[in-house]
């Protein structure tokens, strides 16, 4: 796990981190749901499916230097989604509890230990 954050504000303090190829086909398939608070990232990568899902997500992408490149809230199963041109990584949450306001286009991440 680790710890994103955006200048001196935590954003996403449990991140689980899906870098090989099985983690990232796997993902959240077969979950209920996912614990508030709680983040799967998936590096590399420039789209998702929520084929076999069983609830909505939200999606953030991010540049290979951790801004953010696209924002997409309540994805609901059964659907692809692209991210922007220069969309490197995707970070998935259950919908509902991530804040759409505070995460914009453009804001710029940094890897924390915690």
């Amino acid at each position: 796990m680790v710890t994103l954050q955006s200048g001196a504000d935590v954003c996403f303090r449990h991140v689980a981190q899906a870098e090989r190829l099985f983690e990232r086909v796997k993902g959240l398939l077969g979950k209920k749901e996912f614990p508030v608070g709680h983040v799967m990232w998936f590096r590399p990568c420039a789209s998702i499916h929520t084929f076999f899902m069983r609830f909505c997500i939200d999606v953030v992408f991010l540049s290979q230097d951790l801004v953010v490149t696209d924002v997409r809230m309540g994805v609901k199963p059964w659907r692809v989604v692209i991210g922007a041109r220069g969309s490197h990584s995707v970070l998935e949450a259950q919908t509902g509890w991530m804040d759409p306001a505070l995460i914009t286009i453009g804001m710029p991440f940094v890897l924390a230990d915690y």
